[in-house]
């Protein structure tokens, strides 16, 4: 299943939430009439014509799903849900409902609808900020991060280096397999520098095939380092692309370090030449720029 773009998913989730208030109009509906509920108010399947859960089936890979907040408002989608069901199966029956459950069950369709009104205001923000494709932070969000960095590291005097990876070769991977398949590459990737820096590192999508890496704390020894693992682990790593045999795939890295009298955009210039320079020596590589 093909998650939603952002902007797909943000206009598919305001539907879901209409369609969830208008479902639990129907059922209050049906309650003050004393019966005559739909068949997805008694149904137990869950993929009835629920587009809030369908919503949360086909987004399922997103990043932003897996924050807790989205966590508890599925948990919650789920509690209401199972109490109308179960509600509107014993109106259906004949049985007595007292009025306390129907004001229970009206507070949580009502926190359903808060909640999600609120996540879809913070979905938006957030949306904004993310390379649809990777998962990673888009360049919106980098300039912020790294001119936060750069005034921690200049005012605790510790190092950091930004550093920009580019994969070798990605052009051809486009069209000798098509752009799926480097799509698969792009998507790899960022994985494997995600799983390998450490937790208070950032990767930023910066453009194409090219990832920038904020590495506070490191200087060029212990930046080195860190990038040739990430290195190491790209190159040994198979990417399934469905196309018969798995590609192996490189990056080469230039690296410069964050300094008081050099504004962040010329940090990142020589970051930059530096990536420029591992291309033209040989690819799969790591060069730091050295400060005249």
């Amino acid at each position: 299943m093909i998650p939603d773009s952002s902007e797909e998913m943000l206009a598919a989730l305001d539907s879901a939430i209409g369609d969830h208030v208008d479902w639990a109009t129907g059922w209050f509906c049906a309650a003050l009439a004393g019966g005559g509920f739909s068949n997805a108010d008694l149904d137990d399947d869950p993929n009835s014509a629920d587009l809030f859960h369908q919503w949360l089936g086909r987004n399922s890979g997103s990043p932003l799903l897996e924050q807790p907040a989205f966590q508890a408002l599925r948990s919650l989608h789920r509690e209401t849900r199972q109490t109308g069901r179960g509600l509107a199966r014993r109106i259906e029956a004949g049985n007595d409902v007292g009025s306390y459950e129907i004001e229970a069950f009206a507070d949580l369709v009502k926190q359903f609808h808060a909640a999600a009104r609120r996540l879809e205001k913070a979905f938006g923000v957030a949306a904004s900020e993310l390379d649809p494709l990777t998962g990673l932070h888009n360049r919106f969000a980098m300039r912020r991060e790294l001119l936060r960095e750069r005034e921690r590291s200049l005012r605790n005097g510790k190092p950091c280096t930004i550093a920009i990876a580019d994969l070798d070769h990605f052009k051809s991977i486009n069209d000798q397999f098509g752009h799926a398949a480097g799509d698969k590459a792009l998507q790899a990737a960022a994985e494997i520098l995600s799983r390998n820096v450490r937790p208070f590192d950032h990767v930023f999508r910066y453009g194409g095939e090219e990832f920038l890496i904020c590495l506070p704390d490191a200087g060029p020894n212990r930046s080195s380092a860190i990038l040739d693992r990430i290195r190491q682990v790209l190159g040994a790593t198979p990417i399934e692309i469905g196309l018969g045999e798995p590609l192996r795939i490189t990056a080469s890295f230039g690296a410069a370090m964050i300094a008081e009298l050099t504004p962040l955009d010329a940090t990142i210039e020589a970051a930059d030449e530096a990536l420029y320079r591992a291309k033209q020596d040989g690819r799969n590589r790591i060069v730091i720029h050295q400060p005249d």
